[in-house]
């Protein structure tokens, strides 16, 4: 799942009261934070036009 909405509001929709802990819990079960998730995704998002295969 991606979302735009910031980490903060992410962590008080599905219940934790601050992003401290839900960041904490987040690395133990995934083993990665949410922000590296963000980053990664952002980093392997291809422009618009470009396509998978070389030429």
């Amino acid at each position: 799942m991606t979302s735009k909405k910031p980490i903060i509001e992410v962590a008080l929709d599905v219940g934790f009261v601050n992003t401290s802990h839900f960041t904490k819990e987040f690395r133990r079960t995934y083993g990665t934070t949410p922000a590296e998730i963000r980053d990664s995704a952002a980093r392997n998002r291809e422009a618009p036009g470009e396509t998978a295969h070389p030429r």
